[in-house]
């Protein structure tokens, strides 16, 4: 087993991180999805951590965090949308 880290978004697109122990980085996202998150990110916590990063760099990989979990909210929202059709 390894430790993983990982940033996920729910239902709402709100982000969330956390930390758990998996056998492999397949089976970490399925238990993530498990608890009605999307994975966002996976990483073996033996990786570079984002705390070694400088400021700047944080803030870059925060704000691509935001916007791939914006774009997750908006697709799922899209696909509860009704489509017409013109006959």
């Amino acid at each position: 087993m390894s430790d993983f880290v990982y940033t996920a978004a729910d239902k709402d697109g709100a982000i969330t991180q956390g930390k758990m122990d998996a056998p492999d980085k397949d089976t970490a996202a399925k238990l993530i999805i498990d608890q009605g998150l999307t994975p966002l990110k996976i990483k073996d916590s033996q990786s570079v951590s984002i705390s070694n990063l400088g400021a700047s760099w944080q803030l870059l990989v925060f704000a691509q965090g935001i916007f791939l979990g914006i774009i997750i909210l908006y697709i799922k929202r899209m696909r509860k949308i009704p489509t017409t059709t013109n006959e």
